[in-house]
């Protein structure tokens, strides 16, 4: 063997090296055509379709290479191939290398998604992700990494972060004490489709009562974090059943500010959505809940806007039905009225009370006279 050549075994493949200088390609040639005689000799047989030929040339000047030739076929030269796994490049750029082994590794994420749809514990999809993902990202890893471009590592990097959705599941807002908790898988049916990166999420409900009614959120959980989406109303109503309103504002207007409450009955306050329409435009205020089926919105007009004396209308959405209440605020004349009233009846109450202590004291005045 020439010592510019190096010949690779590995099981059934063999590769030969060699390094011409000069533009002198007899010592690699001769080595092609010794290796063909040997297996000739040994009755083994050469595929030719399944050999390759890659030329690897630096030189500002590149000259036109000439093909081999084996028993009278030609050998394909190509500007990559595929080297105990790793795929090599004439430029020896590690791209098409990465980029290959990264789409492998992305159909292998449909197999993890429905693993851990069967809700299998965090070590066997850790075990299942390391054999299955792992081991392709990190296949003869310590050869080409190093030489790896920051793009590169990057799509690398993405293939890790979506193996790491652990899970996807629907959580739910309890009106009651404002906290979010998982749903009962009994009730809720999870189902996805993947499309390409992007995954859909959707939930089936089953046997469905009011109490169901309330916003539901879909969360991916990615390592140590939660991303949370905007949420969806569920509104299961009885059809036998209405809401109540009541609108209840302050006598007087003379603060500076004014309180309307709206209290909402008769109806869970996740089936409705209360807001207020003052003058012709929507004012959500702020929705509380004071028992299971009491819904107070309170919303607090400043002083200019109570004198305005606006129009306010509260308005109660239940489903696709809608309900309202006209609320007029009382004018300053009406509140003078009752301001009137309350002055009179606590002078009555005031007299009255100071003539029972003047009888009282004339009563005993005679009785002790008598004695």
């Amino acid at each position: 063997m020439h010592s510019s050549n190096h010949i690779i075994k590995f099981a059934d493949d063999t590769t030969v090296v060699g390094l011409i200088n000069k533009n002198d390609e007899s010592a690699y040639r001769e080595e092609v055509q010794r290796l063909t005689d040997w297996c000739r000799t040994n009755n083994l047989s050469l595929n030719i379709d399944k050999a390759k030929e890659m030329v690897v040339d630096f030189r500002r000047t590149r000259r036109d290479h000439s093909p081999l030739h084996i028993d009278g076929s030609t050998v394909e030269i190509v500007k990559s191939t595929k080297f105990l796994g790793v795929h090599l490049a004439e430029d020896l750029t590690w791209s098409l290398n990465t980029s290959t082994i990264t789409k492998k590794a992305q159909q292998h994420l449909y197999f993890l998604r429905r693993v851990r749809k069967a809700h299998l514990p965090p070590p066997i999809l850790t075990t299942f992700y390391r054999g299955t993902i792992e081991s392709i990202l990190s296949s003869c890893i310590t050869a080409w990494f190093g030489n790896c471009t920051a793009s590169d590592r990057k799509s690398l990097q993405r293939v890790v972060r979506t193996a790491e959705n652990v899970s996807v599941t629907w959580l739910r807002t309890y009106s009651e004490n404002m906290t979010l908790s998982s749903t009962e898988t009994s009730k809720v049916t999870m189902r996805s489709s993947s499309h390409g990166w992007t995954e859909v999420c959707s939930a089936v409900f089953s046997s469905v009562t009011v109490q169901d009614s309330g916003m539901y959120y879909c969360a991916v959980v990615q390592g140590k974090f939660a991303h949370i989406g905007n949420g969806s109303k569920v509104i299961v109503k009885d059809p036998t059943v209405s809401p109540v309103i009541e609108a209840i504002s302050p006598v007087s207007t003379s603060s500076s500010e004014g309180s309307l409450q709206c209290l909402v009955t008769g109806v869970l306050p996740a089936q409705v959505e209360v807001y207020w329409m003052i003058d012709g435009k929507r004012v959500m205020g702020h929705t509380h809940f004071a028992l299971s089926k009491v819904t107070i919105n309170q919303l607090l007009l400043s002083s200019k806007e109570w004198q305005s004396q606006p129009a306010c209308v509260c308005v109660v959405e239940y489903g696709r039905e809608v309900f309202s209440k006209t609320l007029q605020l009382p004018d300053s004349c009406s509140a003078c009225c009752v301001a009137g009233l309350l002055y009179v009846a606590l002078a009555s109450v005031s007299g009255l009370f100071f003539f029972m202590i003047i009888i009282i004291k004339l009563a005993l005045y005679i009785r002790n006279k008598q004695r």
